[in-house]
């Protein structure tokens, strides 16, 4: 059983690692390649047993999912391109209310998928996915500041 938790981490490992290598000198990551690399991430730093994760990655995809759908719905509620100056006061005010009410619905998903993993995960196991959710953000924002760092300086 030891042995095929570590052969998995292994195989996950190896593949964010590559993933990573082959992502260099481009200026964004695949989508794909990142929830690859953000897999195995979790799956190492949570220290998932086999029946753990056969468990624990169902949930999570639907929970990301679920969480993916809210951030495409804030990006359209707020484009980037919104010119906020000429808008006039109640349409700013109902972009204000619906943005509440996506943070309302994202913190609600996250309260139903919190005791939903608590059905499947320890509770030292859900701090770990915490914890490593949290780590793999700062990551991915360390990596996206050194890039541009870099692309400042016009090297790599």
């Amino acid at each position: 059983m030891q042995l095929l938790k570590n052969t998995i981490t292994c195989l996950f490992l190896f593949l964010a690692v590559s993933f990573s290598y082959a992502q260099r000198g481009q200026g964004r990551m695949n989508p794909e390649k990142m929830k690859a690399e953000k897999i195995a991430f979790l799956t190492q730093k949570m220290d998932l047993m086999v029946d753990e994760a056969q468990k624990f990655w169902p949930l999570y995809n639907e929970f990301d999912n679920k969480r993916e759908k809210l951030r495409t719905q804030k990006r359209e509620t707020m484009p980037r391109t919104l010119n906020i100056d000429s808008m006039p006061d109640a349409a700013v005010t109902a972009i204000l209310d619906k943005m509440l009410q996506l943070e309302t619905e994202e913190l609600n998903i996250r309260k139903e998928y919190h005791e939903k993993f608590k059905k499947v995960l320890t509770p030292k196991k859900m701090l770990m996915y915490y914890r490593a959710e949290h780590e793999f953000r700062d990551l991915l924002l360390w990596r996206l500041k050194k890039g541009r760092r870099n692309k400042h300086r016009g090297g790599k």
